[in-house]
């Protein structure tokens, strides 16, 4: 599914299983930039509110059924009232000859769960004694969210230390 940290997978719609060999590579026909220009005009996208969307790969594959085309963004959700910037990486499949996301209301109910989800938690973190000593002690701080595991999803907070070290706290 969604490598990385933070995630849900393909929130498109798209069932691409993992197996012990990736599947064989093609080069869709559009860049990462205009799939993302024809994301942000979506539908999907507008299911963001005021979370943006940052591109990380473009990957195209050949599978038994055809070609499917894979693109995994970070969904980027504004300060949180403690200043943190939340991050989440998902993967949106789209059509492999026009770009464009399949499953559209999929889509967005999907970025829609997983912004609202990620906004739960970090607001649910932020009332916690141990995230606002580790947020006073190490701002700035991002987190990533990854809402698969338990109950509420995960948070993993990354501050910085006076001499520019990043120290995680992981928050569930």
């Amino acid at each position: 599914m969604v490598a990385g940290i933070g995630g849900l997978g393909l929130a498109g719609g798209c069932g691409r299983a993992l197996r012990a060999e990736p599947p064989p590579p093609f080069v869709p026909k559009y860049s990462m930039e205009e799939a993302i220009l024809r994301l942000r005009g979506s539908a999907c996208a507008k299911a963001l509110g005021q979370a943006t969307l940052e591109p990380v790969s473009l990957q195209g594959y050949v599978e038994e059924g055809g070609q499917e085309v894979v693109l995994d963004v970070d969904v980027v959700l504004p300060p949180s009232p403690l200043r943190v910037v939340v991050r989440i990486r998902t993967a949106l499949a789209l059509d492999p000859g026009t770009g464009e996301v399949l499953n559209p209301s999929e889509c967005a109910k999907n970025l829609l769960a997983l912004v609202e989800g990620a906004q739960k938690a970090i607001s649910q973190a932020e009332g916690s004694p141990e995230v606002k000593r580790f947020l006073a002690e190490h701002a700035p701080v991002q987190a990533t969210f990854d809402p698969s595991i338990g109950p509420r999803g995960r948070l993993v907070f990354l501050g910085t230390l006076p001499d520019g070290t990043k120290v995680p706290f992981v928050y569930e």
